[in-house]
């Protein structure tokens, strides 16, 4: 089950949740974030054990299994027995230590200025979430972990094609 490519660095993983239900029925996304700026976001319906935890298993069979895991130790948050069977060092943040897991606030930052620039109604969020994942990853930042390269590239080692970006 897991022949995947392991993932150098450290990731953080963490459960966002919106005051709205979106079109397509959720209310929460589970992001996974590097600090190269790579995000990834799984969307939750609910926000429970059969829902949360299988989110680690779709980020393994989309990218690789992360060397490092920090996460906030919530009820439900990641599988258990995910973790353990791929070997993953895991580490559980302490409660209100934001700096521990800084890219979801960034992540919300980005998200939150698209939705005021262009009004946007709220319950559209998990759409502009998407679009905001997708154009981070394939943008260029200052992350001095990503050494030049976009955090796609950093973290799968194939160049992104942006040719459907460029209308």
């Amino acid at each position: 089950m897991f022949l995947r490519p392991r993932l150098k660095g450290k990731f953080s993983t963490d459960t966002a949740y919106f005051n709205h239900k979106s079109i397509r029925g959720n209310i929460a996304s589970q992001i996974d974030f590097h600090k190269s700026g790579f995000y990834s976001c799984h969307h939750l319906s609910k926000v429970d054990d059969k829902q949360v935890g299988p989110t680690l298993k779709k980020f393994i069979a989309d990218y690789g299994i992360p060397e490092h895991l920090t996460m906030d130790g919530a009820a439900g948050q990641v599988g258990r027995n995910t973790i353990n069977r791929a070997a993953i060092n895991c580490h559980i943040s302490r409660p209100y230590r934001l700096e521990e897991n800084p890219g979801i606030r960034e992540l919300k930052r980005q998200f939150y200025r698209l939705i005021v620039k262009h009004a946007i109604p709220e319950r559209l969020w998990d759409f502009v979430l998407d679009y905001v994942v997708d154009t981070m990853n394939i943008t260029a930042n200052y992350s001095r972990h990503s050494d030049g390269q976009v955090p796609l590239e950093v973290i799968t080692g194939i160049t992104p094609d942006i040719t459907e970006y460029m209308d």
